[in-house]
Order: structure tokens, then C-alpha cells, then sequence
């Protein structure tokens, strides 16, 4: 064999070895924070638990696990930031740790999977910036705030207003208590025991809610859902171009209801809606209603160009 096809085959050689049995590597510490204060997370992909409790300070761990046939394992770093108003931690790509090794041109920036698990004030705010990793956050009673592109996203037993924002990942929110906003472009949607104004933004969504309190705001292209209240507080609108949603109410529920209705938009209800049934002009296929059902209470209102809506009560 040729010396410098040895050479070349020595390094692939030892390169795969040494990637392959990469070791995993954990940071982990405690750092003073004010019960108030705020929590940043950074992360490419892997994992982010938050848990909390009353304690003015944060326990944190963070793992990088070295992904089998990595090229540079050790170029993926944890740093940490802390003051006592705000602690931020974040995975890094270190490119002082992947330079050339002489037998290849150039590197392959590649960002190692980091398990982040965090123990933070109960009333401390928490805000994290990620691309898809799986995030659980339980037990706060303050603000959250979540930006992932493609990971999954758990909010439990949470106090205070929460904003989400996914491209394409499932979302759950249970217990929760507060203003909820998410923003979305095609992710499956889960809502359980959820009290306050809820208002989504989607383009093709997937949604399944119970034990609603409160008002509803959805604004999407397509998709279809289930969203059943416990109780209508607020005012409820949906605004859809092509999609299937359906209400269900406590029986007797009052409400103003009103549709915007064209083309072959509908809506079925197990409630007589003859008597809200308003002039179609001169398009008979385009039946629109409005009146106080009731007598009436927080406004219902559904506007479509091709969808369809069902209104049920239990």
C-alpha cells in the first residue's frame, strides 16, 4: 500500500476513534439570584428541564453528550453568566477547538445535544432561546417566554403570563393561569386547565383544549381544533381562511354571537339558530348570524372564506 494511502487511512482511522468514544461532559454549579429576577437558557438541541423552587438561587447542570462520528466533540462549551438580578447559561461553539488538524482543510461546524437541568426561584421570570430540544418547564409563578424552532414544549402548574413561539414543534400547556400566547406554524397544539386570555397565531395547527377559562383569540390559515370551555369569560374569535373548529360551552351559556361569513364557510350548532339566521342578500349560499344567544354575554365571533364551525354545549 501506497505511504500516503496509510498515512490517510492512520488519521481517518484515529479520528473515528477518538469521536466515538467522546465522553460526555457536565457543568453544573449554584449561583445566587433574586427571587425575582431572570433566567436565560440557550440551546441548539437536546434537552431543558426547569423546575423551581424557594430558594433565592439557581442549581443548574448541564451536560454535552458527544454524538457518535462527531468531528470536533469538544468544540460544544457551556457558559454561564450570573449576577444577582440575572443568570444566563448557553451552549457555545468554540472554534479555537476546531482547527485544522493538518490532514484536513477547513472544519465542520457541528453543535453537540446539551441536557440543561435547572432549579430556579418559584417567582423567578425564565426565557429560552432554542432550535429543538425537548422543554419542560413546571411549577412557576412568573413569566415565561419560549423560542424553539422544531423542539417539543411542556409548560405545567404555571402562574403568570406565557408566550411560546414554534415552528413545528407539539405544544402542551396544563394548569396554567395567565395570559398565553403562541405563535406557530404547524405544530400540535395541547391545552389543559388553562384560566386567561388564550391568543394563537398558526398557519396549519392541530388543537385539542379543555377546562377553558376565559377568552380565545385564534388567528390561522388552516387546521382544525376542539377547544372546550369550562367557562366564557372574554370574548371569543376565530379567524380562519380554510379550516374546521369546533366550540364546546357549558349549557346556557350566554353569549353575542356574530359570523363573516363567504363562499362555503358554515356552522352547525345543537342550539336552534333559526332565530339568528341574518339576510343572505343576494347570495344564498352565504348565511351569516347574529344576535344575543341566551341573552346574550361575551361575543362569539367567527369569520371564514372556506371553513367550518360547530357550536356544542354539555
Amino acid at each position: 500500500m501506497p505511504i500516503r494511502t496509510t498515512l490517510f487511512a492512520l488519521a481517518a482511522s484515529l479520528l473515528f476513534v477518538g469521536s466515538s468514544f467522546a465522553q460526555s461532559r457536565t457543568t453544573s454549579g449554584t449561583a445566587a439570584l433574586d427571587s425575582e429576577g431572570t433566567v436565560r437558557v440557550e440551546n441548539h438541541e437536546g434537552q431543558i428541564t426547569i423546575e423551581t423552587w424557594d430558594r433565592a438561587e439557581v442549581r443548574y447542570e448541564a451536560v454535552v453528550q458527544p454524538e457518535s462520528g462527531a468531528e470536533f466533540p469538544d468544540a460544544t462549551v457551556v457558559r454561564v453568566q450570573e449576577d444577582s438580578r440575572r443568570f444566563e447559561i448557553r451552549t457555545h461553539y468554540d472554534e479555537s477547538k476546531a482547527e485544522d488538524s493538518g490532514f484536513w482543510g477547513g472544519s465542520n461546524q457541528n453543535v453537540m445535544p446539551v441536557e440543561y437541568t435547572l432549579t430556579v426561584p418559584r417567582t423567578a421570570h425564565v426565557e429560552i432561546e432554542d432550535h429543538e430540544s425537548d422543554i419542560q418547564v413546571a411549577g412557576l409563578e412568573a413569566d415565561v417566554q419560549v423560542d424553539t424552532h422544531d423542539g417539543a414544549v411542556t409548560i405545567r402548574k404555571q402562574v403568570g403570563a406565557a408566550e411560546i413561539d414554534s415552528h413545528d414543534g407539539p405544544i402542551t400547556v396544563e394548569e396554567h393561569s395567565g395570559a398565553l400566547t403562541i405563535d406557530t406554524h404547524d405544530s400540535r397544539v395541547r391545552l389543559r386547565s388553562v384560566e386567561g386570555e388564550t391568543e394563537m397565531d398558526a398557519h396549519d395547527v392541530e388543537v385539542e383544549a379543555d377546562g377553558l377559562r376565559g377568552g380565545l383569540q385564534l388567528d390561522a390559515h388552516d387546521g382544525d381544533g376542539r377547544f372546550g370551555f369550562a367557562e366564557v369569560t372574554g370574548d371569543v374569535e376565530i379567524d380562519t381562511h380554510d379550516g374546521g373548529f369546533m366550540l364546546v360551552l357549558p349549557s346556557g351559556t350566554g353569549f353575542d354571537l356574530h359570523t363573516d361569513f363567504s363562499d362555503d364557510a358554515d356552522l352547525r350548532a345543537d342550539i336552534d339558530l333559526a332565530p339568528y339566521r341574518i339576510s343572505a342578500g343576494d347570495d344564498e349560499d352565504e348565511v351569516n348570524y347574529s344576535g344575543q344567544v341566551n341573552g346574550g354575554g361575551p361575543r362569539i365571533e367567527l369569520r371564514s372564506h372556506d371553513g367550518s364551525f360547530e357550536i356544542r354545549t354539555q
